[in-house]
């Protein structure tokens, strides 16, 4: 058990050991892009067209809730399992970059993760039924504030000067990401991440942490990173708890919930989840879904009839 001042260390490493079983089942999970593009007159005139597209909506918005999911533990692995090597090695830089790789990432994730699984529950009925009982679908539903901010986390990248990018691929600033999150509840985010940079890029601090100094000298010390690893951790041991709970609880929620709506994905089991009170609380809703609608297809096999129908024939005149 690691000591008190190390308390957002072991949660991290808990949720490393964790996640590293789903990673791999993940691996190799292919998402399909179907393009249907009928006639505007086509669909007008055969309204049995609809549900087709309805569903390679709903699909395409389930994929991409999935990718953002699961990317994001992947991110949260690779970022932590950095963190805990160079705690492990005692080198305060490597640890430093790495913590600030995390937050960032984490940051970024939460910009549609605070809204993805909420969105799943509320929209639950909708996209069962369009995709497993499109006869049971009564009305329509938009998602697209979800859609856009998938689609931002997906493709948002540094544009060339004078490309013609939709304005969902134009990327934020790392900063406005840090302080969203630090509003939503990560307090001292925005200190955290002053303070890794100055570690990180070749400011003072990162000299300073070689050297032991007095008011008239200094002496070359190269063997304080475990003291000073351990006192960034016990100043920010808080924000760093919430910070590791805001980044994966929404990510294992939203795949518990995907895994239900489009079985065949794999997700964390529900005893791992005893302890997210948005899965606990809302998980019977979705296993309520095949006793209402029915059984569900496997969304590999809803993926291969979609694309067989994506490139038949038009029937545009």
């Amino acid at each position: 058990m690691r000591s008190e001042p190390l308390a957002a260390l072991e949660r991290a490493d808990e949720y490393v050991q964790a996640i590293a079983p789903l990673l791999d089942a993940a691996t190799g999970i292919q998402h399909i892009a179907v393009f249907l593009n009928p006639d505007p007159k086509v669909v007008h005139a055969e309204p049995s067209i609809w549900p087709a597209l309805r569903a390679a909506y709903v699909l395409s918005l389930l994929e991409r809730s999935h990718l953002a999911c699961v990317v994001t533990l992947a991110r949260n692995h690779r970022w932590l399992s950095g963190v805990l090597s160079s705690v492990d090695t005692n080198n305060l830089l490597a640890f430093a970059a790495c913590l600030r790789g995390f937050l960032e990432a984490a940051a970024d994730s939460h910009d549609v993760l605070q809204y993805l699984p909420r969105a799943l529950i509320e929209g639950r009925d909708y996209f069962y039924a369009a995709l497993h009982r499109p006869e049971r679908v009564q009305a329509e539903l938009s998602c697209g504030p979800l859609e856009d901010r998938l689609i931002h986390f997906a493709f948002a990248r540094r544009q060339e000067k004078g490309a013609d990018a939709p304005s969902t691929h134009a990327p934020k600033t790392t900063t406005e990401y840090i302080r969203q999150i630090q509003s939503f509840g990560v307090d001292g985010a925005v200190a955290l991440y002053a303070e890794l940079c100055e570690l990180t890029h070749p400011a003072a601090p990162s000299v300073d942490c070689f050297l032991d100094a007095t008011t008239c000298n200094y002496v070359l010390n190269f063997h304080k990173d475990q003291d000073c690893i351990k006192e960034l951790l016990r100043r920010h041991n808080g924000a760093l708890i919430r910070l590791l709970m805001y980044s994966f609880n929404p990510a294992l929620a939203g795949l518990a919930f995907l895994a239900r709506l489009a079985p065949g994905w794999p997700a964390p089991s529900d005893r791992s989840l005893r302890d997210i009170p948005l899965a606990t609380r809302s998980m019977p809703l979705f296993d309520a879904l095949p006793i209402r609608f029915g059984e569900a297809t496997p969304v590999a096999s809803f993926q291969q009839a979609l694309s067989q129908l994506a490139q038949a024939p038009s029937s545009a005149p």
